[in-house]
């Protein structure tokens, strides 16, 4: 499958605040989506602006469509074939109907007819009754609701959202994840920064953290920071005074690891052939993202787990239940300082 996105080796540094950020791979292929997910400060809107152009790399590549963004050309490829939307979104001082229509004119070349791709894309954000509304006065979901059809309208080949459902009500939040899950089936790929993991698990197949501008594929729910030590010639992390977290063979004294929450399981006792992790804790929260079960169990910490509804059904285990916690030390992936 073509990539829409390849990064390698990016850098992009902030000179006196000895802060910078570094994405040595990141690779969205066509059609598919990726959650950049940290606390803010982080650099997820960063990352976003390079995405398009708006920014510029100290070192690295940027690639979109097999075009270097640091040439000419890239750089109105991606003026023609990305659209970031920003949060909160712009609105011009006129109908809905009429933003949505300015992009659908920007990308006649790709829509033999406006008025129809405008309806489409109303449609697609849940706006059929909205045209004529102004929209500089909507509610923030709204406007952000346009946006989306907006983008819709134009038909990127690369969408870019920062936080796209900051802030706004639940209503329109769950409407707009709606849109972006249709996306997802179409050949538009989507990067989104978030701040909240089960947005990343429904929507994101890939999920990409971010921790003081470093990069980590993978899980932000089980990330931590951690103290290395030794013992007895293995590896171990501790990621609180009383937690101690077996890992693989690691050099250094201090990093970050992350557990892959597929690869946790939970018992309601000890394992017959117990693994070298293993922890007690309480369950304290259940949710349903892309077909499986994100169980938030505290331990010390809180841990996350990706449950088949199968076996959670046969489990044994419901909300507020004690439960063990395993997983063995090949499930952490560790990044020393």
């Amino acid at each position: 499958m073509k990539n829409t996105i390849e990064i390698n080796d990016l850098v992009k540094k902030w000179p006196g605040t000895g802060f910078s950020l570094n994405v040595p791979r990141l690779v969205v292929p066509a059609g598919k989506s990726c959650a950049v997910v940290g606390p803010n400060g982080s650099g997820k809107t960063t990352l976003l602006r390079l995405l398009c152009s708006l920014e510029k790399p100290d070192s690295g590549s940027i690639l979109l469509a097999g075009h270097n963004l640091s040439t000419a050309a890239g750089r109105k490829l991606a003026r023609r074939e990305t659209t970031f939307l920003t949060h909160p979104p712009a609105m011009f001082t006129t109908s809905v109907y009429r933003n949505v229509a300015f992009a659908a004119v920007r990308s006649a070349a790709r829509a033999a007819d406006g008025n129809r791709e405008v309806a489409r894309a109303l449609a697609a954000a849940g706006l059929e009754r909205f045209e004529k509304r102004n929209a500089a006065k909507l509610s923030s979901g709204e406007k952000q609701r346009v946006a989306i059809a907006r983008a819709l309208a134009f038909r990127p080949k690369l969408l870019l959202m920062d936080e796209p459902t900051a802030n706004i009500d639940r209503e329109n939040a769950l409407l707009i994840e709606n849109v972006l899950q249709s996306l997802r089936r179409s050949n538009a790929s989507i990067v989104f920064s978030t701040l909240s993991r089960e947005q990343a698990f429904r929507l994101g197949d890939e999920i990409v953290s971010l921790n003081n501008g470093d990069m980590e594929i993978g899980y932000p729910e089980n990330f931590f920071t951690a103290a290395f030590f030794e013992r007895n010639g293995e590896s171990f992390a501790r990621i609180a005074a009383d937690i101690e977290i077996s890992i693989p063979h690691t050099h250094g004294c201090r990093g970050a690891i992350s557990i892959n929450p597929e690869r946790i399981t939970l018992s309601p006792l000890p394992p017959p052939a117990a693994p070298r992790n293993l922890l007690n804790g309480r369950i304290t929260r259940l949710e349903e993202a892309r077909g499986c079960l994100i169980v938030t169990v505290s331990a010390g910490a809180d841990f996350v787990a990706a449950v088949e509804p199968r076996t959670w059904n046969t489990s044994g285990l419901s909300l507020g239940a004690t439960c063990c916690i395993a997983f063995e030390p090949s499930s952490v992936k560790v990044r020393t300082h």
